[in-house]
């Protein structure tokens, strides 16, 4: 992790201080903010887990993870997907074989408030359907035909149902769109997928010894805490 000169010369002054947050188990979280005071996140080591599901063993639900940071009381969110590229869901697991090394997300963002944290199990791809093209309002000012890779119209489908709940637009269409703008109670943009009951982290199952320690998240979150105001700079 690169560390500005800015930074360094108020941590020296005794203006910040580094810290790290250990969480995990559950699919909500928080960062404390002291009153008064800011924290710019830097870094977050994730280490990969199993999720089961029902609590039945080598049943996997799910290897795709959505992790969610929002301030309180403020718009500003971070989202970042994470995938265990080791086990696929709906594998089985050897007796003896375990989730992948840890991996570290550089990231830059300030907060003020105390930081929620959601993590969410996306849903498996292998129920995706893949939607027809839809014709854009009028009124919505965007093109017509396909919004990805090379815009040729009808080349690429610009939704994914991957389940009941849940309709995402991966190629790049800035807000969602049926036949007209906003349709359906459920639909979102981007990858981003709400979240609910079914998305949830399961419990432990613990007579699977074995797998045990490796079924829940652990995350380790790094950042500045700084005394007092915004300094003029970071950087």
């Amino acid at each position: 992790m690169v560390v500005s000169a800015q930074i360094e010369k108020y941590a020296l002054q005794g203006k910040c201080i580094w810290r790290t947050i250990n969480l995990g188990y559950t699919s909500t979280y928080t960062i404390p903010v002291p009153l008064g005071s800011f924290i710019l996140l830097r870094q977050i080591i994730v280490y990969p887990f199993v999720p089961y599901f029902d609590r039945v063993p080598t049943a996997i639900s799910s290897t795709v993870v959505q992790l969610v940071l929002n301030e309180q009381g403020a718009n500003n969110e971070l989202t970042y997907i994470i995938r265990n590229s080791r086990i696929p869901a709906g594998a089985t697991i050897p007796a003896n074989d375990h989730p992948n090394n840890p991996q570290t997300i550089e990231t830059w963002q300030t907060y003020r408030k105390a930081v929620t944290i959601d993590l969410r199990l996306q849903p498996n791809a292998a129920a995706a359907i893949y939607g027809a093209l839809d014709d854009l309002a009028p009124n919505a000012q965007e093109r017509e035909g396909g919004l990805g890779y090379s815009n040729v119209p009808g080349g690429i489908l610009p939704d994914v149902t991957i389940d009941a709940n849940t309709k995402v637009y991966p190629t790049g269409e800035a807000r969602p769109f049926g036949l007209t703008p906003y349709a359906g109670a459920n639909v979102i943009d981007r990858v981003r997928t709400r979240f609910n009951a079914a998305g949830q982290i399961p419990p432990v199952n613990l007579a699977d010894a074995i797998h045990a320690d490796f079924q829940y998240p652990l995350f380790t979150f790094g950042y500045w805490e700084f005394k007092g105001a915004t300094p003029e700079s970071l950087v």
